[in-house]
């Protein structure tokens, strides 16, 4: 048996058959959890009773250049929710029919979407409203409503890039593709802020979300999801599956 599961960790179409999670992984999800509903709370309350964040948006549109506007307003909808899911469905495609790899695909489909889709837990819970648009010295997306909090853009942009890193983890392209992932991150962050649709606490806000979904995720598929993946025998047409039974 060990040697069979030394084989599954050597084997690249096999690596996300285990993820990695934290010792006392529970304690991390409700510390991120209560963490970011806290933040949520307290940045809601402040926006209400002081200009606050309001002014560093205000800042950034004042400052707007031809430029970062187009690559704002580019990320924008490269990043919204229908073109968010295509993206994950090609990763996952090509991760199945040309990788030959039918459990990262379905683990990194799994992953990236119940982190990005955490944020709109908080959504629901927060109600914060976005900043006013009218207030702002050069308004680019006259969004409104109360779903500020957290920044869904930035939640898949960390989720994407946090799919990556486990495909790369325990290879070369690990350390790299963690720092691209890192500054593609706050680079869609600071994007949001940039167009006035967003708080920085509220990018801020879905860094902690996503991580807090990512965890549940992980949790999910090592004491369930994996097992239930390596008993489906016509999978094996695109690849290996993992032996029973998958360690928890």
């Amino acid at each position: 048996m060990n040697d069979t599961r030394r084989e599954q960790k050597l084997d690249p179409k096999l690596r996300l058959a285990r993820l990695p999670l934290p010792k006392l992984w529970w304690a991390w999800l409700l510390g991120l959890a209560a963490a970011t509903y806290l933040l949520g709370t307290v940045a809601k309350a402040m926006s209400n009773d002081s200009p606050g964040e309001f002014s560093i948006d205000q800042a950034f549109s004042s400052a707007h250049s031809p430029l970062l506007t187009a690559l704002s307003e580019s990320i924008a909808w490269l990043l919204s929710p229908f073109p968010a899911v295509i993206w994950i469905a090609l990763c996952c495609l090509v991760l199945l029919i040309f990788r030959s790899s039918p459990v990262n695909a379905l683990a990194f489909g799994w992953v990236v979407a119940i982190s990005w889709l955490s944020c709109e837990v908080f959504k629901h819970l927060i109600n914060r409203p976005r900043p006013d648009f009218h207030l702002l010295a050069d308004p680019l997306l006259p969004e409104s409503g109360t779903d500020s909090f957290p920044s869904g853009h930035t939640a898949i942009a960390f989720s994407l890039a946090f799919g990556f890193w486990l495909l790369a983890r325990g290879s070369k392209w690990a350390k790299p593709v963690a720092i691209l992932g890192v500054v593609f991150s706050l680079l869609v962050g600071l994007s949001r802020v940039y167009l006035g649709v967003h708080y920085p606490s509220d990018v801020f806000g879905s860094l902690l979300a996503s991580s807090a979904g990512a965890i549940v995720a992980m949790a999910l598929w090592n004491l369930l999801l994996s097992r239930w993946v390596a008993r489906m025998a016509w999978l094996r047409r695109f690849g290996p599956l993992p032996e029973l039974p998958v360690a928890a």
